[in-house]
């Protein structure tokens, strides 16, 4: 009966708020940003896009109206509230290097808290009371379960998770205090692409992973860097989770749907529940170009953890949210049509060999 009841309210919220609904996202000419604008517009909604292009590129703004300007930068942010009036805050912008973090903290503690303050201030001054939060695994530190579900202690071990776990904080702080509504999804490693929509990575974002082996399969000039071959994990290298942009893309849908039908707040992972090594990326990718990838060991990098898989139950429970696009196999190969795309080749093998 409860669940009956929760469908029908959701399906309610879409009705009522869907059509044309201004929703804010901040950060949404960035990588998860640009495709999760992508989805809310499929679902009727329109996202307003705020950005300052650091790490974004204003070429991926296709789905809803674009405002330049900084977290940081109060009368801006402002103003794109009193123009727009949105329903909702899907909150993206941020510094997300992890080892850039190590290196610069204050840029990231400005960035992202301070940043994130001005939004909480002016949800509070013109009355928007849902937010759903980009935040990360990273909060979790380093642990030594299996999988690591939303109830364990947050010891994060670099700024760029202090900085997602304070502004949780901050979050949880106004809701208590003004009836903040929130949904906070803990994302664990983003990966992939929508090839088919024309969206692309930042520069900066092409040193994760698997667009970077990507990258130097293609045009292999360099060799990979492996940072850390003496993890405490089967083969050395450290392991995580992969989820696939586009399902993350759809479980912030799916979040605004349940955060406009429901006061009840949580903070979700967003993960698979099945973990891969680098070197278990690097093999799949080797199988997908046909080519082995030149690779050179280097120390592990500060703020870097052994491993971080999700426990998704929860929000497989909450937003009914089940993983499409996210094994491994299909995530490396919609990173790899992409490239491709973009360097204009039609046979990869034809290229790299």
């Amino acid at each position: 009966m409860k669940t009956t009841i929760l469908i029908l309210a959701v399906l309610f919220s879409c009705f009522l708020y869907s059509e044309n609904a201004n929703i804010l996202v901040t950060g949404g000419a960035g990588y998860i940003g640009s495709h999760t604008c992508k989805a809310l517009r499929e679902k009727g909604f329109n996202p307003i896009v705020y950005d300052s292009l650091i790490n974004g590129s204003e070429e991926a703004v296709k789905w809803g109206p674009f405002i330049k300007g900084d977290l940081l930068d109060s009368k801006k942010l402002e103003e794109a509230f009193q123009r727009y009036h949105p329903v909702a805050v899907i909150h993206f912008a941020a510094l997300t290097n992890i080892f850039d973090s190590t290196l610069d903290p204050d840029s990231y503690y400005r960035t992202n808290i301070v940043g994130s303050l001005n939004i909480l201030h002016c949800m509070k001054k013109y009355d928007v009371k849902k937010i759903i939060f980009s935040s990360s695994c990273a909060v979790y530190g380093e642990k030594n379960f299996s999988q690591i579900c939303e109830k364990e202690k947050k010891e994060p071990i670099n700024p760029y998770g202090f900085s997602k776990h304070v502004v949780e904080q901050m979050i949880q702080d106004f809701a208590n205090a003004y009836g903040l509504d929130y949904v906070i999804l803990r994302y664990f490693n983003a990966a992939g692409i929508d090839h088919e929509a024309g969206l692309i990575r930042a520069g900066n974002l092409r040193n994760f992973l698997i667009p970077k082996a990507i990258e130097i399969a293609l045009n292999p000039k360099i060799k990979l860097p492996i940072f850390g071959t003496q993890f405490n994990t089967p083969d050395g290298t450290a392991i995580r989770d992969y989820i696939h942009v586009m399902d993350i893309a759809r479980a912030h849908q799916l979040a605004l749907n349940y955060l406009l039908a429901k006061k009840t707040s949580y903070c979700l992972n967003l993960g698979t529940g099945k973990g891969y090594s680098v070197n278990e990326v690097i093999h799949m990718i080797e199988s997908c170009v046909g080519k082995s990838l030149p690779v050179e060991n280097k120390p592990a990098r500060e703020g870097e953890l052994t491993k971080m898989v999700a426990d998704p139950a929860l929000s497989r429970k909450i937003l009914r949210f089940e993983p499409i696009y996210s094994d491994l196999k299909t995530i490396v190969e919609s990173e790899l049509m992409a490239q491709k795309k973009d360097l204009g080749i039609h046979n990869t093998k034809e290229r790299v060999e």
